[in-house]
């Protein structure tokens, strides 16, 4: 029975993990997830809306995203929502490449076809990453 329950906390580890990979799955969130994280104390929409300029609804509409992917967090401060980038979401997503760095013991990712190292690959040059061994 111990068995059936850690492999059900793996599964919502592994779907927590999703949907904190989906969160950031828009060039707009992963610039918000990046402007709020520079705020300690957080960020209000019409700080966000200077920062990130876009229109409300849009904005709106993603910081729910962001909200319901464990992202950030809200916090009432008078009459503004402050936005707050979630510590733990950061610390999840971080370790979980981080063991795919371990668990690559040495065998280099890159973009297919490529020799240069996944250091020098961006998301904007539309390739496929490959594992290579050497």
């Amino acid at each position: 029975m111990a068995e059936t329950g850690r492999l059900e906390a793996e599964d919502r580890g592994e779907a927590n993990l999703a949907d904190l990979c989906a969160g950031l799955a828009s060039d707009v969130r992963v610039r918000l997830v990046t402007a709020l994280s520079s705020s300690r104390e957080g960020m209000v929409v019409g700080e966000l809306l200077a920062e990130i300029g876009i229109p409300a609804s849009t904005l709106s509409h993603h910081l729910d995203r962001l909200r319901e992917n464990g992202w950030v967090s809200v916090h009432r401060h008078g009459t503004f929502l402050r936005y707050q980038v979630r510590a733990e979401a950061v610390a999840q997503l971080s370790e979980f490449l981080s063991g795919l760095r371990r668990r690559s013991k040495g065998r280099a990712l890159r973009p297919k076809g490529s020799k240069k190292p996944a250091g020098s690959w961006r998301p904007d040059q539309n390739q496929d990453l490959q594992i290579e061994f050497d």
